[in-house]
């Protein structure tokens, strides 16, 4: 099933910036919840599929245009780790905005149940229960 958890990771970023969420209630169980680092812009948690749309939308706000590029998506049975680069411009000053966030996806029977964001790779790794030398 793990290889089947990456690919549902790489379809979900695929749909994202494409801005089609139609699968996301197939993929997002609805007591899922999402954790956003303190640094992000508006809301730091959120549940379920329409929680997730709603996190997104406010992302869009503060950087237009936003996209994700998965850079390294790491399987690790029920959890995949995925680096993705965030690319954008700050909406109200036009910053470019340009890094890497870390993305820890719980999954059980094929559904994403937790969502932690990191910025920090090292703390990513150590909530995926890898080495950092990996």
């Amino acid at each position: 099933m793990s290889q089947e958890n990456v690919e549902i990771v790489r379809m979900a970023y695929e749909g994202t910036n494409r801005r089609n969420f139609s699968n996301l209630p197939s993929i997002i169980d609805e007591s899922c919840e999402l954790r956003l680092p303190a640094e992000f812009p508006g809301t730091q948690t959120a549940r379920g599929p329409e929680g997730f749309r709603r996190v997104l939308a406010e992302l869009e706000e503060a950087f237009g245009e936003i996209k994700y590029e998965p850079q390294e998506l790491i399987d690790e049975g029920d959890l995949v780790l995925a680096t993705v680069r965030t690319t954008g411009h700050a909406r109200h000053t036009g910053l470019l905005v340009d890094l890497l966030v870390f993305w820890l996806y719980t999954f059980r029977d094929g559904t994403i149940v937790g969502m932690d964001v990191y910025l920090d790779c090292v703390k990513a790794l150590e909530a995926a229960g890898l080495q950092e030398n990996r």
